[in-house]
């Protein structure tokens, strides 16, 4: 993160609140900093390298900083996360993704984005998925795929996870 100041950095890093908190109020024009366009490319710029691909923590911290002013333009680059071997820095790129489909009413891109939280690895996303459908009121246009993802997921060994009971929930109503 050579081209980040190193507060900017630091407050990214931090996972505690009231150390967020304290840098924002201590460190000089730290809200226009932090929020300058500057700051926000060199942040892209850093999620394309392998240093950020190292660091799924950071990225992850960088990914729901950045969610806040989602943009199309940022898709290829958020989208390469969804690989990442961390759960929680994949959910995060969903989740970008599905804010950013969402606010634009890109309805295919949605599905597409929740069919595939659904074959995730990780339960945890599966079950995000699974409530993510429920929110977005798609369970009537997704039924058939969410019929055929419950016997898939009981071939896979996922018929006693959270995501398989939330499926079961949504197809029963």
């Amino acid at each position: 993160m050579k081209d980040i100041a190193k507060d900017i950095e630091a407050y990214l890093r931090a996972d505690d609140s009231l150390y967020r908190a304290q840098v924002r109020q201590e460190a000089p024009n730290f809200e226009a900093r932090l929020n300058a366009p500057e700051t926000r490319r060199a942040l892209l710029d850093w999620l394309r390298t392998d240093e950020a691909w190292a660091d799924g923590e950071l990225a992850q911290n960088v990914i729901e900083f950045l969610q806040t002013s989602a943009r199309a333009d940022d898709v290829q680059t958020i989208r390469s996360f969804l690989m990442h071997h961390k759960q929680r820095t994949r959910l995060a790129a969903y989740e970008y993704l599905r804010g950013l489909y969402f606010g634009a009413d890109n309805r295919e891109a949605l599905l597409q984005l929740l069919q595939n939280m659904l074959m995730d690895a990780d339960n945890v996303i599966r079950a995000q998925a699974a409530r993510h459908i429920q929110q977005a009121k798609l369970v009537d246009e997704m039924r058939g795929y969410l019929e055929r993802w419950r016997t898939a997921a009981i071939e896979r060994g996922w018929g006693q996870t959270e995501s398989h009971e939330l499926v079961e929930r949504l197809l029963r109503n």
